[in-house]
């Protein structure tokens, strides 16, 4: 009889053991699978661009974009280029990132090239 409990106890313990390892597992597999997104800054003087990279093996999921100048939200780059420059350069194209997908080890670039002017170098 105290074999029996014995055997019953033990098979409960590693029931409950197993689920365990299942759920760790799971969550670990979960975490293999995350979005790792980069945001890189290269510019000449010829000009600036902007590039987004997911260096993860998950898809990323952008649902919006905040751009802020000095701590404070702005309503674009044109906006962006009257802070920083006084004035809004003569070309620059932009496109938006927001409600994109990047699959995993994607990028998406933004960036263009202005003519040279006396001052900061920009683009966008």
């Amino acid at each position: 009889m105290l074999v029996g409990f014995a055997a019953i106890l033990i098979s409960v313990c590693a029931v409950a053991v197993g689920a365990y390892e299942a759920y760790l597992q799971r969550k670990h597999d979960r975490a293999q699978v995350w979005p790792h997104l980069e945001l890189t800054l290269t510019s000449a003087p010829t000009g600036a661009a902007l590039q987004v990279i997911n260096a993860g093996i998950g898809p990323a999921v952008v649902r919006s974009v905040n751009l802020l100048v000095d701590g404070r939200p702005t309503s674009g780059w044109p906006e962006v280029f009257t802070t920083l420059l006084n004035h809004q350069p003569a070309r620059y194209s932009t496109s938006t990132i927001r409600e994109r997908v990047l699959g995993g080890s994607t990028e998406w670039s933004e960036g263009g090239q202005c003519p040279h002017q006396e001052g900061p170098a920009t683009a966008f």
